[in-house]
């Protein structure tokens, strides 16, 4: 989906840049220091009122207050969450014990006032607030000017000034200064506070409250002055997606976002589900008749000239059908635009909306075996898509493009995809990083930049979104041809096409190439919204919305921003959220039984099912203490049985993973690290790099037992003794030993280090395999003569996750299910695998479903 509206850009806000570390004494909390430009990534949540009495938050400014001689200043933004909650803001203690509030009061409908007050005799000023800012993410300035010499208080909020005098101030004063509960002022309204400054005289402290986690507070200069109970650290939520809305649907669904109301419309074929993002409310709206085009791909625009959704189908259509139908948003009418459509399909296209010539484009694809570098226009008035020639540089023809507004309202960034020169799928496909500027009135293309990229290999979203000073675009990224992966968003360039990753990652399954992804802004939130369409077969899909905000936070970057990993050491000490990550994996391993169809067994964590073969359990099974996993997503459990993966950032999981994996060959040299992990380096040059991220690893392992890195022989490797169990030695052990042991929970969970694409892994993975297959076949073959079908399913389905087109994995799997399920389920299966073969290698599957052998027999399955 695309939304294009004239002239209309973001708010503009200056750079973003980091100051200098400051490592802590435990060496695991990074602390990112951003100038004020940057405080929409920042600011202290507080827990209020519906929070039991002991957590709610409470936040002391200064330990050691200073001391104020002539007039002082309070300043900071303040945003109502939650304006049903009544409190106190902020509270100033003076030398004699008197105290000064800045309350909030919400009598209700939608009328609500800040008071400021001399402690509990009497109110001095009282400020009605409006209903726009009582809304979440809307900041507005507070600031209180102490007048001491004159006994006064200035107070202004955005800019607007009120007075009060007669406080009985002091002639000085040394402020204590808490905002949220203060000792027995339990009442917190749902607030944040953002960009606090004090000063006074000759001083002057700023806190930008971007702290990770933790209780202490910083200034701006790194030193601790303050103290915090029960913080919320919004910097969090740039950097960390929060899932908003998750549905699912039975048919095709459309998604539309539109800006000029917040909303976000899922549109089915009888009723929409709309999301209001500002209210953070989902309800079904019912049109006012069906949508008249049936639905395959179901690709959107917004038309705000029109106030109407236009939803359109390029390919797949019965003549004569409608291909493209608008639903006035004022009225909930649905209105057949035309029955035009183009050559071929265009899976995962580029719709592009010229607002000058009010003209629609789309560009690019793939579709019976081709990836296309054609640009269509739609003509209205005779209802057609012509092809468009355009001047200049010529894009490769592609499909997974990302596409959006360059600046200018008739000019579009075209970026990366997937697809050759020829366009012809038989002769193979690559990644491409390369970016366009496309002017729609003058039909010209001019190329950018172009970008080698080795170490990774991902495809961009839909849609891309220029940042405000239009010197880069934030992109969500992802690795398409693996089925099981994550996406992340990325900040381009667009000068020199250096990129960074500024986001987590978020569990996705990509198994239909219907399955869809954008992303989009929303101004009056100061959010982005990532919109994930998950596809379990061609009609039936899950919808997930998620959103960060904005703008998001860079990680420091390791070397030169050339995009080589990234450290993430501020991700390293967020204790606090170690829940997140793996709520996300559970998340994933949930969204992934949401998909089950018949017959499609999903791998599996080990768990309480794993036994010996006399029926007494395994120790291994369900092992959630001094454990790591790294089949399928790395999973690490300390010795307390806490989930600490969050404390591997991608750049130590490589590491991690290098040396656990090179321990069983005597260990990996420091030169081999250094080429594995930074290849643009010379090797000279990455010593400190090197030690810092080994320091790293070392304290990440620090709370397991059994398990410490050593450097041996001019190696270093990992010493492992009993007490500590590893999902992928356990398995080779119980594979060269044969034991009896059931272990299919263990390699069930899938191939090494699912969630990370690393090439410096494929060796290690491919050696995996060859060691894991033959033994998961005589187990497959065991259970198939003992009629144990489930097994059969999970042990196939985990060859085919290796090896999607493994022959004799699919025959296990047909004879199983037809013994189980029957003939129509097996047939499903078969022409869900047929259907792949074909798309992926160019040419049919050679043997028709009434043709298959079964399992280890030339007979037919007939």
């Amino acid at each position: 989906m695309l939304y294009v509206k004239p002239g209309h850009l973001p708010l503009t806000l200056s750079g973003l840049f980091t100051m200098r570390y400051r490592q802590l004494n435990s060496a695991l909390l990074v602390l990112l220091l951003l100038l004020p430009s940057c405080l929409l990534a920042q600011g202290l949540l507080f827990n209020s009122n519906d929070s039991l009495l002991l957590k709610r938050t409470a936040y002391q400014v200064f330990s050691k207050p200073p001391q104020f001689n002539n007039n002082f200043s309070i300043s900071f933004d303040l945003s109502i969450w939650d304006k049903k909650h009544l409190g106190y803001v902020l509270t100033v203690k003076d030398d004699a014990g008197r105290l000064y509030t800045l309350s909030y009061l919400y009598p209700g409908k939608d009328t609500a006032y800040l008071h400021l007050n001399i402690g509990n005799e009497s109110n001095k000023i009282r400020i009605r607030l409006t209903p726009s800012q009582l809304q979440e993410r809307q900041w507005m300035t507070i600031r209180l000017d102490f007048l001491l010499q004159s006994d006064s208080m200035h107070m202004w909020v955005n800019n607007q000034l009120y007075r009060a005098g007669g406080f009985g101030f002091g002639k000085t004063m040394r402020p204590g200064i808490f905002f949220g509960k203060f000792e027995y002022l339990n009442d917190v309204p749902a607030m944040a506070i953002r960009g606090l400054r004090i000063s006074g005289d000759d001083q002057d402290f700023r806190f930008p409250l971007n702290e990770w986690s933790g209780e202490e507070v910083h200034s701006t200069g790194g030193k601790v002055t303050g103290h915090v109970d029960f913080p919320n650290w919004l910097i969090n939520e740039s950097f960390f997606w929060k899932e908003r809305v998750a549905r699912r649907f039975e048919d095709v669904t459309g998604v539309c976002y539109v800006p000029d109301s917040s909303r976000l419309y899922m549109l089915s074929r009888h009723s929409m589900q709309v999301y209001d993002i500002t209210k953070d409310q989902l309800k079904e709206v019912k049109y006012l008749n069906e949508l008249p085009v049936r639905m395959i791909l179901a690709k959107t625009i917004y038309l705000p000239s029109e106030n109407s959704i236009y939803l359109y189908e390029a390919n797949d259509v019965q003549k004569d059908d409608p291909t493209i139908a608008a639903l006035d948003l004022s009225t909930l009418e649905w209105k057949v635009i035309g029955t035009a459509f183009v050559p071929e399909q265009r899976h995962h296209h580029n719709i592009l909306f010229d607002s000058v010539g009010k003209q629609f484009y789309l560009f690019g694809g793939y579709g019976s075996f081709s990836w296309f570098n054609t640009f269509f226009r739609y003509h209205r008035s005779v209802d057609q898509w012509e092809r468009t020639i355009f001047k200049g540089d010529s894009i490769t023809p592609r499909f997974f493009s990302a596409s959006g507004n360059a600046g200018k309202p008739d000019e579009v960034f075209i970026f990366g995809g997937f697809g050759n020169a020829s366009g012809q799928q038989v002769v193979g496909g690559k990644h491409t990083y390369d970016l366009y500027r496309v002017n729609l009135t003058n039909k010209t293309i001019r190329k950018l930049w172009e970008r080698k990229i080795s170490d990774s290999n991902f495809v961009p979203a839909n849609n891309l979104i220029l940042s405000p000073d239009r010197q880069y675009f934030y992109v969500i990224c992802y690795p398409h041809h693996i089925s099981r992966t994550a996406l992340q968003l990325y900040r381009f360039s667009i000068a020199d096409g250096s990129y960074e990753i500024v986001s987590s990652r978020v569990p996705l399954i990509s198994e239909k190439i219907e399955s869809d992804i954008n992303l989009y802004l929303n101004n009056n939130t100061g959010e982005l919204f990532c919109v994930v369409q998950e596809f379990a077969d061609a009609q039936r899909s899950n919808v997930k919305v998620l959103s960060l905000a904005y703008p998001p936070v860079v990680p420091a970057n390791e070397g030169n921003g050339s995009g080589r990993g990234l450290i993430w050491a501020a991700v390293a000490g967020l204790a606090a959220l170690s829940g997140i990550l793996f709520l996300l994996f559970r998340k994933k391993r949930k969204s992934n039984k949401a998909f089950e169809g018949e017959g499609n067994v999903p791998a599996q964590q080990p768990g309480p099912e794993v036994q010996k073969a006399g029926g007494e359990q395994l120790s291994t099974g369900g092992i959630q203490k001094n454990a790591i996993y790294i089949l399928g997503p790395l999973t690490v459990y300390d010795k307390k049985g806490t989930d600490i993966t969050h404390l591997f950032s991608p750049k130590i999981r490589q590491l991690f993973v290098l040396i656990l994996l090179k321990t069983r060959k005597g260990g990996i040299t420091s030169r081999e690290i250094s080429t594995a992990l930074w290849p643009e380096k010379e090797v000279v040059k990455t010593k400190n790099i090197r030690g810092v991220n080994i320091n790293h690893l070392r304290n990440a392992l620090a709370d397991l037992e059994g398990i410490r890195l050593i450097f041996l022989n001019d190696s270093y490797v990992f010493e492992m003794d009993e007490r500590l169990f590893c999902d992928y030695l356990e398995l080779l052990k119980e594979i060269k030993s044969d034991s009896g042991n059931d272990i299919t929970g263990l390699f069930t969970r899938g191939n090494l280090l699912t969630d990370l694409d690393d090439p410096t892994l494929d060796a290690f993975r491919q050696g995996y395999e060859d060691e894991v297959l033959p033994f998961i076949f005589i187990k497959m073959k065991d259970a198939y003569l003992q009629q144990d079908h489930k097994t059969v399913l999970r042990l196939a389905e985990t060859v085919l996750e290796m090896d999607p087109f493994n022959e004799p994995a699919i025959q296990y799997q047909l004879a199983a299910l037809k013994r189980w399920k029957g003939g129509e389920s097996a047939r499903k299966k078969y022409e869900a695998f047929a259907s792949n073969y074909e798309k992926s290698l160019g040419v049919a599957y050679a043997i028709p479903f009434e043709k298959m052998p079964l399992p280890e027999t030339d007979l037919s399955s007939q």
